[in-house]
């Protein structure tokens, strides 16, 4: 009885080691394979290309009911076409995808960009420099003072004589500024036969502002 038992064991053993399961194809094989049917490609072409036996062959042509080449070549062409279809919905998908992020980083960049703006809007005025602009003026408009109140009264007043026919009264007091300006207290004395004290004295009268640290003497 064990050498019966231990003869059933062997030839299930036999039947199981015997049993071939068909290849599976992915997509791109399937249009391979079809593409052979439809060239009418020898047996071991399919075993060569695809690992497929005669019996594998037979089993995809009645899968995918396939009976003549033709049939065949129109069914690659349709699975071609929908593969095709789908890589173009995939780039579209990505390229779209990529689009939505590059627009949202740029919106973000341009918030960000806002806020500092709006925070150096914000910042106060340094007050070291503004101190340094306002304390300039006042030193300025000191030495102007003491320019003025050191210009003596002569002892005989003095005025800037106006004569007709020689331009209007701003023109001749402008000629007599650019005199001080320009040639000096000594040159413009003499021309009008004063003393420096009285051409001083005569330009602060005006007010002509001239700062007399610069006139030549």
């Amino acid at each position: 009885m064990n050498n019966d038992r231990a003869s059933r064991a062997w030839q299930a053993n036999k039947s199981k080691g015997t049993t071939r399961v068909r290849p599976s194809l992915d997509r791109v094989q399937r249009i391979q394979f079809l593409e052979m049917v439809a060239q009418m490609s020898s047996v071991s072409m399919f075993e060569r290309k695809l690992g497929l036996t005669s019996a594998d062959v037979a089993s995809y042509r009645r899968e995918f009911d396939v009976e003549s080449p033709d049939e065949a070549r129109r069914l690659a062409r349709k699975l071609q076409l929908q593969s095709d279809d789908e890589r173009e919905a995939r780039i579209v998908e990505q390229t779209q995808i990529v689009r939505e992020a590059e627009q949202i980083a740029q919106a973000r960049l341009e918030a960000l960009e806002a806020q500092k703006a709006a925070r150096e809007l914000e910042k106060p005025e340094r007050n070291v420099d503004v101190n340094r602009v306002r304390q300039e003026d006042a030193d300025r408009q000191r030495r102007f003072e003491e320019q003025q109140s050191s210009v003596k009264v002569p002892e005989k007043d003095w005025h800037l004589s106006i004569e007709a026919g020689s331009g209007s009264r701003e023109e001749q007091v402008d000629r007599f500024r650019r005199s001080i300006v320009y040639h000096g207290l000594s040159f413009t004395a003499k021309k009008h036969n004063v003393t420096q004290g009285q051409i001083k004295h005569e330009a602060s009268r005006l007010g002509l502002n001239i700062n007399w640290d610069i006139v030549r003497r």
